[in-house]
């Protein structure tokens, strides 16, 4: 949980294991929308951490 309250959820995948995991990206992707705002989710890969900065700014 944020100090803002949203909830974020972070799933690391390495890049070998990246592209199969679209599905669980777009579930990710469908229940942050759902929530207005409140749940945040990301899925970082190859160490791209600034995706979870990025993902918390927008």
């Amino acid at each position: 949980m944020l100090l803002d309250g949203r909830i974020l959820v972070v799933e690391y995948k390495g890049q070998h294991l990246y592209d199969g995991e679209a599905v669980k990206r777009h579930i990710g992707a469908i229940w942050a929308d759902a929530s207005d705002g409140k749940c945040l989710f990301c899925m970082p890969t190859n160490g791209d951490f600034s995706l979870i900065d990025r993902t918390i700014s927008t």
